[in-house]
This record gives structure tokens, sequence and C-alpha cells, in this order.
């Protein structure tokens, strides 16, 4: 697969850019005006090519245009701002991706947009060809303060989507204290599937991090903690525990990952967290309506 990003930059701003995961990339911008005066990206994979391109506006890119050639022939011209919607602001282009996504020998377009906030939101279009109307399909997928990283993890030859859940964000704490259950995503038949319990080896590792973690955490109170900890700890120690115990929901380990909360965690307002908790993995779906 081959990719060009061709910035062109106005002489009296500088871009900056850094890399979050293996592809976000975020723009340090002066705060007056775009540095980016035009965009353009291209993919290619086979007898596919895409080709995207933006102006740029007083705050996020405009006239984002996407086309995609088949053999040299054009089947599809379109504006990005068409397939964006939701929660999803196409801001800052980030990447531009011609990949097989689903083992068919046909290459998927993905098109990674970010919303130009300091760390949210990212979303991903996904252009699909169908070749009974000869034309493409597209689906947009939000993953919001996080990324991914596309990888072969199961060794089939086909990617996955290695992301992280966005829905713990805020949840129990301030976005840096906030922890994230893996959550590994198939695209398959011009859909997203969740399927982070076929890899039961990453979840173990990632609670058995945030068990670490919490460790260290509970040894540090009992050495003792200044007013000002103590003000915050019980949120860092829930966001850790919540993720936590949302691994252990997805090895179906629930009665144990309970049964460990109960013995660590004492602050006052114990019984609300692990009510909130409850009711937070059930409307999030890793506790399964009866």
């Amino acid at each position: 697969m081959k990719v060009m990003i061709t910035f062109a930059l106005n002489n009296h701003f500088k871009i900056g850019l850094m890399a979050s995961f293996s592809f976000l990339v975020a723009f340090a911008l002066a705060p007056t005006a775009w540095a980016i005066e035009r965009a353009n990206l291209s993919a290619e994979l086979g007898e596919v090519k895409a080709e995207f391109s933006a102006k740029a506006g007083e705050d996020c890119i405009e006239d984002p245009k996407l086309r995609i050639e088949r053999q040299g022939e054009t089947v599809l011209d379109t504006s990005v701002d068409d397939h964006v919607f939701d929660e999803s602001i196409a801001c800052q282009v980030i990447d531009l991706k011609a990949q097989d996504l689903d083992g068919d020998r046909e290459p998927e377009i993905i098109l990674d947009f970010y919303s130009g906030e300091t760390h949210c939101c990212s979303t991903s279009l996904i252009y699909s060809y169908n070749p009974d109307r000869d034309r493409y399909r597209v689906i947009n997928h939000y993953w919001g303060n996080g990324d991914y990283t596309l990888e072969d993890l199961n060794g089939d030859g086909i990617p996955e989507f290695n992301s992280r859940d966005d829905s713990f964000a805020y949840a129990f704490a301030d976005y840096n204290a906030s922890r994230f259950p893996p959550q590994i995503w198939r695209y398959q038949e011009n859909k997203m599937h969740d399927i982070t319990r076929d890899f039961p080896d990453r979840i173990y590792s990632h609670a058995y991090q945030l068990w670490i973690e919490y460790s260290l955490l509970r040894d540090k109170r009992r050495q003792g903690l200044s007013p000002e900890e103590v003000k915050v700890r019980p949120q860092i120690e829930q966001a850790v525990l919540a993720a936590y115990l949302a691994n252990k929901y997805l090895l179906g380990q629930e009665e144990d990952g309970w049964g460990r909360l109960s013995q660590v965690y004492w602050w006052r307002d114990r019984n609300d967290f692990f009510s909130d908790l409850d009711r937070f993995l059930r409307r999030t779906g890793y506790i399964p309506e009866l």
C-alpha cells in the first residue's frame, strides 16, 4: 500500500505533528489561524486508488472531498461532509488508508478524522465496494477520546481494530485518571463487530496491569496521604477498579472481581460506588440483560 500526504504551509505559522498510538496526529497550531492552506492525501492498493482533498478554514478544514478510482475509472467522487454525522466532527484529517479489512481481497478505504479538541474526538469513515451496484457504501465509527491501531492480533491474515472502551472516559474520574478496558473490533459485511472477548489473553494482561496499579495506590494510601490527595484519591481508585472489573466480566470472572473489590475498597462512598458501578456496567453491556 502506498500513502502520500502533502501539506502546503503558510509561511507565517508553524505546524507540529505528534503521534498517539501508531497513527493519531493532532495539530499543534498557532492560536489565531490554521497553518494548512490545503491537505492532499492518497492511498493505493492493487487497482484501487483513493484521493482526499480539503481546504483550510478558520478553525477546521473545509470542503473535504474523497475520490476513489478502480482500474483508472472514478467510481466515487463525493463530499465527505455528507458522511460525517452523530458525534463526529471532521475538523482535522488524520490519515487515509487502503486495506483489505475482511479478507475478501477487496481493499476498503479508511478515512480518519479528529475534531481538533485537546484529546477528543476521533472518527473513522470506512468505504467498501458493492460490486452488484458498482458503488461504494460507507459507515461511520466513532472512537471518542481514543483511537486505534490496525493489527492482525490472531494471525489469521485479517486485521483487527485494536482500541479501548471510551465510555469509561470521565465515568469515575477526570480524563487523565480514567482507565479504559481494551476493545477490539472487526469489520465484516459493512459493519463493525466487537470481538474483544475473543482475546482473553489480552484482557487478562490488561486486568493484571490494573490490579498492580491499584496495589501501588493502596500501598501509597497506607503510607499516608496529604489532605489534597485524600480529596481525589477515591475517584482515582474507582477509575482503576471500574476498568478492572469490566475486564473480569469480559473474562467471565465477575464473581472473583466483585470479591476483590469488596476486600480492598473501603472509602466512605463504598456502597454508592458499588451501586454506580453495577449500573454503569449494565448500561455499557458488560453485565448482560437477563
